[in-house]
């Protein structure tokens, strides 16, 4: 034990927090914001692998390729169209990183909290296991993994690495029932906690949403937030906005793909903020669900049938949510949950889909229940981080 004062020790944070993504920025300052709620003195240790950082270039040589001249050309108009709020929306979300977490170094942590978000899909980090979010080159650190995400990426991992890293974790909790049950063979202690964002009160996300004027000039709106690109989720958020009466405003995590005007260069407070003014929410996102429970908002999870639904599907079956699910392609859907507990558009007219969305957005939810089931989700997941950091006196010890 080095001899520095209290005050300068840190529990580090181990995680996406430099990517240019909302969900992955505001599940880093809430778990920042939770452990200081705790007491301890928690710091984001500044960590931006090639394998993810580098795809997060203003300019990227790589979104231009086309196969052919035409591809190429469409590609280029695009990228033009779209660089000035590209460079807009990653400034705000460096600044927001800047100025709202506390950056560190591993040297100045005696323990490190690895996760949330997806730091154990190595389809994420280059097709391996990134040796730091697992552990390696943190010898002598406490080390737990907090409501780490394999999602997609189990079968990149081979067993006999995957065993050594699992040991080097004094405790280790996943976000997702789909990938505990495999971890649990290596290591059966691992434990099921949620997402950071779940473990905050609403008035935190109220109180960054106040700081956006973004809201003050639209109007009455429903926000379609996609993640993952789909037409037939933009037809659905057309349909939907047309028959409430709601101007339909698009937000993609993508620059390149479809934004409305307005919001294409949102900061993470504008993001919050639109969630939080928005008469209906569509999105394809785990984190836009999350917040939108929080923020008691009324909202629809698209699930693509793309093998990619477990994250927001399996939160919404945890929140009693799964009603709130529509499935775009049932037939090509491997999710259970999608299939049995949501709901499919009909593939009929635009006048029958729109009926039908109208009819499931319109299902009234018991926010009560909700918040119960949050509380029930946040407890034991907040006395992992208790068990395994230690209380703050003792932290250090």
């Amino acid at each position: 034990m080095d001899n520095a004062p209290h005050t300068s020790r840190r529990v580090g944070i181990l995680t996406f927090h430099f990517a240019r993504n909302y969900g992955a920025l505001l599940q880093c300052y809430a778990l920042q914001e939770t452990l200081r709620d705790m007491g301890f003195s928690p710091g984001v240790i500044d960590y931006r692998p090639e394998s993810i950082a580098g795809g997060y270039k203003v300019v990227d040589i790589r979104r231009f390729w086309g196969r052919t001249p035409g591809k190429f050309l469409r590609r280029t108009r695009r990228e033009l169209q779209v660089l000035g709020s590209r460079r807009e929306r990653f400034a705000a979300m460096e600044a927001f990183v800047r100025r709202r977490l506390s950056l560190t170094g591993p040297e100045h942590c005696d323990t490190i909290v690895v996760g949330s978000d997806q730091v154990w899909n190595p389809a994420l980090t280059g097709g391996e296991m990134d040796r730091l979010y697992w552990g390696e080159g943190l010898e002598g650190k406490r080390l737990l993994a907090y409501s780490a995400s394999i999602e997609n990426g189990m079968g990149l991992l081979r067993e006999e690495e995957l065993r050594k890293a699992l040991a080097r974790f004094r405790a280790v909790s996943l976000r997702e029932e789909t990938a505990l049950s495999q971890i649990r063979l290596l290591r059966p202690d691992a434990r099921l906690c949620c997402d950071p964002v779940l473990l905050t009160q609403e008035s935190l996300w109220r109180d960054l949403a106040a700081q956006s004027g973004i809201c003050e000039s639209l109007g009455d709106y429903l926000l379609y937030y996609q993640v993952r690109r789909t037409p037939a989720g933009l037809q659905a958020a057309s349909l939907l906005g047309e028959r409430l009466g709601l101007r339909t405003l698009i937000l993609s995590a993508k620059a390149e793909d479809e934004n409305s005007a307005e919001v294409a260069a949102a900061s993470p407070e504008d993001f919050l903020a639109l969630l939080h003014g928005a008469k209906m929410v569509i999105t394809t996102s785990f984190h836009g669900c999350a917040l939108s429970a929080l923020l008691h908002k009324s909202f629809l999870s698209l699930s693509l049938g793309d093998g990619r639904d477990s994250r927001s599907g399996g939160l919404l079956a945890l929140l009693g949510l799964q009603k709130r699910i529509v499935c775009l392609a049932p037939e090509r859907s491997g999710v259970s949950f999608a299939q049995t507990a949501g709901s499919s558009l009909s593939g009929g007219s635009a006048m029958q889909d729109a009926d039908f969305l109208v009819k499931v957005a319109g299902a009234p939810i018991d926010w009560e229940a909700v918040d119960r089931r949050i509380a029930a989700l946040a407890g034991p997941s907040k006395e992992f981080l208790l068990e395994n950091i230690g209380s703050p006196a003792k932290a250090w010890v």
